[in-house]
């Protein structure tokens, strides 16, 4: 319809503005019942791909998403990044780790994902995603009561003992900020 024409973009998902790059804005878009993963997973290995796809039973909730993506835009304004792209290294950044591969097989989402977080600083990628992925667009917020705690946990090393004075969100975001110290 002509409702759909012009500009801008429909917004979809969830847009972060990143208030150190005013030019640069996160949009998450959190994808229940994914049926196409084997497609998705193709997608995002070719070179030049302008979105990750996260397996969402990594992720706690946004605030882990943002920190790691915050880390993704300074590498890039420094130079510095280790995967040669910003989204990929979303991923590489989640993870707390220097080993690429393991951030990529631990975070990144697979052929069998049921359940997908995309991550994309492009308006146009997010509303190219929206309608290619196919699954069930669900709240972001959904994160923190649907992620793996055993496997989450195990990825960032975190005990009983520390959750006792810290939030597993905290203690995340906190991994991740101190990872590329």
């Amino acid at each position: 319809s002509m409702a759909d024409v012009g500009f801008p973009q429909k917004e979809v998902g969830l847009q972060l503005p990143i208030e150190s790059h005013p030019d640069k804005q996160l949009h998450v878009l959190v994808f229940d019942e994914v049926s196409n993963a084997l497609e998705i997973s193709q997608w995002v290995r070719q070179p030049g791909a302008d979105f990750a796809a996260i397996d969402a039973r990594m992720v706690v909730g946004v605030p882990q998403l943002f920190a790691a993506s915050m880390l993704a835009v300074h590498a890039e304004e420094r130079g510095k990044l280790v995967t040669h792209a910003l989204p990929s290294e979303v991923v590489y950044a989640l993870s707390a780790s220097k080993q690429i591969n393991e951030a990529f097989r631990r975070f990144g989402a697979s052929e069998t994902s049921a359940r997908i977080v995309i991550v994309t600083f492009d308006a146009a990628a997010a509303a190219r995603l929206h309608d290619a992925v196919r699954g069930k667009l669900a709240d972001p917020r959904s994160l923190a009561t649907s992620f793996d705690d055993t496997a989450v946990r195990k990825a960032y090393r975190i005990s009983e003992t520390e959750l006792r004075v810290s939030s597993l969100l905290d203690a995340i975001v906190s991994r991740i900020a101190i990872a590329r110290l």
